[in-house]
């Protein structure tokens, strides 16, 4: 099996998923089927369900640069149950169980809030991205591998409002379909 065959079955995976889900109706199936889902990216070192040292200095860096109310909600999200999502190298996204209405934060500024942290990693200077989705946490972005990371300095510098233009997944869909 080759490196390409490893990383096509994820979106075979991803398909059964959506597909099981169509088919089932019962609310403990589903929540049994993502289970053992996240079991095998977790046995594939593709998920966690909780986020690396790293992730949550970039993501507590940006949450701290909202406004008090805003960050009440997402730091409230963050005390939830969800599982990391890791099948990119350089983008872990936050899956929750239960999507509470009353735990998103409301307004045109969060269906798709981009916010750009700039951090010093071992001294050299790096951009990382956060993003909030329909008013939840859906993203973290690093410049680098997320085994770069392992052992190094990580310093906040500033956070910036960014946007969905400058993300790396806007990049890495320009690289691989000319799109984006």
């Amino acid at each position: 099996m080759t490196k390409s065959d490893d990383c096509s079955i994820i979106p075979l995976i991803d398909a059964e998923i959506r597909r099981c889900r169509k088919l089932l109706n019962s609310n403990s199936i589903k929540k049994w089927l993502t289970r053992a889902f996240e079991v095998v990216y977790y046995l594939s070192g593709e998920g966690s369900w909780k986020l690396l040292a790293h992730e949550q200095q970039i993501l507590m860096a940006a949450i701290e640069n909202l406004v008090p109310d805003e960050r009440e909600v997402l730091h409230q999200q963050l005390h939830q149950d969800f599982f990391v999502e890791r099948t990119n190298k350089m983008i872990s996204v936050l899956r929750f169980y239960e999507e509470h209405e009353d735990l998103r934060v409301q307004g045109l500024d969060f269906e798709d809030r981009w916010l750009r942290v700039h951090i010093l990693v071992n001294g050299k200077k790096q951009i990382s991205n956060v993003n909030i989705y329909r008013g939840l946490v859906f993203s973290v972005e690093t410049r680098s591998p997320r085994k770069a990371y392992k052992g190094t300095e990580i310093r906040v510098v500033k956070v910036v409002d960014g946007n969905g233009a400058d993300s790396f997944t806007r990049a890495i869909d320009r690289q691989e379909h000319g799109t984006g």
